[in-house]
Order: structure tokens, then sequence, then C-alpha cells
């Protein structure tokens, strides 16, 4: 239930990240949106060199569900998880690290809400906009590689 419960967010925003990425090295960086900072040379490409995970977790997530098998419960077990993160994160790390996106989406300063409110938002978001679309991206993936596997 575990690997069930990480493998659709890891899966759903690595094959972002890493369309970003793809996005970005074909035009020479200018395209990029989530991974503008892996073309930013002031950055220390030790820190950009480590940001290749975001490619290889979803395939070792998927692996995982494969081999062990996909717990449909997997998203209610993440939001549970993902949930007191998402206020953790707004209480407890500075708004200069914007972790979960609490203080800023998309890098964008967040002024319409008051943050309470912004964070309760986030509280409904992510299990609606991340966490089931992830879920339903891996049960896909799993159909369409069944599929191919009993073809002769």
């Amino acid at each position: 239930m575990i690997a069930s419960s990480q493998a659709g967010l890891v899966c759903l925003v690595g094959v972002v990240w890493t369309l970003d990425f793809a996005l970005g090295l074909a035009s020479g960086g200018q395209l990029a949106n989530f991974t503008a900072y892996m073309f930013n040379p002031d950055t220390p490409w030790l820190a950009r060199s480590t940001s290749l995970y975001h490619s290889a977790l979803p395939v070792l997530g998927f692996w995982l569900v494969w081999r062990l098998g996909y717990d449909r419960r997997g998203p209610w077990l993440q939001s549970i998880i993902g949930v007191p993160a998402v206020v953790g994160t707004w209480l407890w790390t500075e708004p200069e690290r914007n972790v979960n996106w609490v203080f800023a989406p998309f890098g964008i300063e967040q002024v319409w809400l008051p943050e309470p409110l912004f964070v309760l938002c986030l509280v409904f978001a992510y299990p609606l906009l991340l966490y089931l679309p992830g879920h339903f991206l891996v049960l896909a993936l799993l159909r369409f590689f069944a599929r191919r596997r009993s073809e002769p």
C-alpha cells in the first residue's frame, strides 16, 4: 500500500518534469517552466544533476507496483500523508523555499487569498489535481502493460 500511495504522485510529477526538461533541452532552456533552474548556469551543476531523479523515480515507482501489485487505496493514504505535509510546510518552512508551492504556486506570489484560506484550498486541490490523476495514470499504465504482456 505504501508503494501504491506514492506511485501515482511520483509518476505524474516525474512525467511532467521529464517532459518539461526535454522541452527545455530542445529549446536551449527557453521553453522550460518547472525545470528552468536546470538551465541556469548560476545553479551549481551538482544541484542540477541531482534533480534528474525526477526522471528515474517514476520508473522505479511504477516497477514497484507492477511487481508488488497496486492497492487502490493508495490515493487515500497519499492524502493522509500529503495533506499534513502541505500544512506543515506552510507552518514550518521559509517562504523563500516555497516547498509544496504553499507560498508562490508556479513561482507566482500568492496575493489573492489570505494565507490560511489558500492553504485550505491546497489541502483540497492536491488530492483532486495531483493524487487522483496520478492514481488514474498508474492504473492506465498497468492496464496498458498488462495488455501488451498478454498479446502474442
